[in-house]
């Protein structure tokens, strides 16, 4: 859902309950064993997340006044991305990290979160 709202000369916008499901490929060399490697795939979603913020409009001054420029305000953006599904398949460490996926999805929560406005 997306809302906005007029507020002064600024439109505040919030869209919640995005979601996205994608698959990625992904590979790992060792630093100490550099011809030892592996690869695979994950299978990721993002679920109830969202993002809010907010547009200045800045009008041309004229009668009636007209918009000539739109503005973003990162200082007021939001962003909430939660993973809420991985899967790793193939490659000899897909066990490992679908045992620790718990852990990945609450690293991946925290950390997106704070750069999606970036």
């Amino acid at each position: 859902a997306i809302n906005t709202t007029k507020v002064g000369d600024k439109v505040e916008i919030v869209a919640s309950g995005l979601a996205i499901r994608c698959t990625i490929e992904w590979s790992a060399k060792g630093d100490l064993l550099p011809t030892f490697g592996t690869h695979g795939t994950v299978a990721a979603q993002v679920s109830h997340s969202s993002l809010s913020g907010s547009l200045a409009l800045h009008s041309d001054g004229g009668s009636p006044p007209l918009p000539i420029r739109i503005a973003s305000d990162r200082s007021d953006c939001h962003g909430e991305i939660v993973v809420t599904s991985l899967t790793f398949s193939d490659g000899i460490l897909s066990i490992l990290l679908n045992a620790l996926k718990g852990e990945i999805k609450k690293l991946l929560t925290d950390e997106l979160a704070p750069i999606i406005c970036d």
